[in-house]
């Protein structure tokens, strides 16, 4: 034998051996009820999946970097979230950021006391093996930065958002069992669940993590399918208020605003929001966008005029409001509201509006 098939079978081994090892403790997990797919659906949903920050990717089919990050899948991804779950604080707050412990220096982070450092398989490639076989994986519950660093950023991806808890939440560690009725049809029987035995889950820890990892891949991918399917339905029927919208727009674009300003609140606030909607369109190249209503809203109660009468009033003349009935039938909320909210999130009007409440109070 070679001494590369040498290093190979060594290397086949080493990485065998650390699976097998994983598989065993996942098992005992599993037969005391402490696997991390034993938990209540609600902690289920407080996963992420596991995430390197700092591992290069390599280029993308048109030859661009990708930013650093990568994220663990599988049985590794099964394992490192029962460690995250493990190493959570006294607020049970899990960190799903990890790091090999080749870097620890590189990025300027220290072993915490008593720090753990987790071993998992990696590099097959069919029946070969690269030069790796395992990585030492430190999680970043265990470590501190050194004097004058920080710990690394990190630069999620919203695709994977969700892939943790879809894990955990669909797998086939639980038996789920089965009985016919009178005509002979197969129903979900509730009574007859049952957990795999701890002697299956050694063996397949890694077949259903990898079945569990592709399931929540595939779920996303159905996901966000039925969100485009939904949004183009949406649109779709929010292009049936065109010709509405289109009316209050020219009656805004249209109404005389050369005379005096009228005295009611009302009356006074649908002038604003016209005289604003002009200069607007003319500015604007003839296009109308959200950020006269907004000004016109600002002002109005700047000047006194209480919320809900604002809100009010944006639902009787602003043109998106013709479309409020379907938005609540969609269960979206009123364009009011809305309105009402962005403006509860803008600091800068924020404070001109306290200042101004406290000037009318002092009068």
């Amino acid at each position: 034998m070679s001494e590369y098939q040498k290093k190979k079978a060594s290397r086949q081994e080493l990485n065998e051996k650390i699976k097998a090892s994983i598989a065993k403790e996942m098992a005992e997990k599993h037969e005391k009820g402490e696997a991390v797919w034993q938990l209540p659906d609600e902690k289920k949903e407080e996963f992420f999946l596991p995430f390197n920050p700092v591992k290069k990717n390599n280029k993308d089919k048109d030859g661009n970097v990708p930013p650093l990050g990568r994220y663990y899948q599988a049985g590794n991804a099964m394992y490192l979230m029962q460690k995250q779950y493990e190493y959570a604080g006294a607020d049970g707050k899990m960190d799903n950021r990890w790091i090999k412990k080749d870097d620890l220096e590189k990025y300027h982070l220290k072993l915490k006391d008593n720090a753990q450092v987790v071993s998992i398989p990696v590099g097959k490639k069919g029946d070969d093996l690269d030069t790796r076989a395992f990585e030492n994986l430190v999680n970043f519950s265990q470590l501190v930065p050194e004097e004058g660093h920080k710990f690394p950023k990190s630069f999620f991806q919203d695709k994977y958002r969700d892939y943790g808890k879809q894990m955990l939440l669909h797998n086939s560690f639980s038996v789920k069992g089965y009985s016919k009725d009178k005509d002979g049809n197969l129903h979900r029987d509730t009574s007859l669940d049952a957990v795999l035995p701890a002697e299956d889950v050694k063996k397949e820890f890694f077949d259903i993590s990898l079945k569990a990892f592709i399931s929540a891949d595939k779920r996303q991918v159905e996901t966000k399918a039925y969100v485009a399917e939904k949004k183009a339905e949406y649109l779709a029927g929010a292009a049936k208020f065109a010709d509405d919208i289109k009316k209050r727009e020219e009656h805004l674009l249209e109404l005389d605003v050369s005379g005096q300003r009228p005295k009611t609140k009302e009356k006074a606030f649908e002038y604003d929001l016209a005289t604003n909607a002009q200069k607007l369109y003319e500015k604007n190249d003839g296009k109308l966008n959200s950020s006269y209503i907004f000004e016109t809203a600002k002002a109005s109660m700047i000047a006194g005029v209480a919320e809900k009468d604002v809100a009010k009033y944006i639902t009787k003349y602003a043109p998106e409001s013709v479309k409020d009935d379907f938005k609540i039938e969609n269960g979206r909320e009123k364009y009011s509201a809305f309105v009402m909210n962005e403006l509860g999130k803008d600091e800068k009007f924020l404070k001109e509006y306290a200042a101004s409440m406290g000037k009318s109070k002092a009068m």
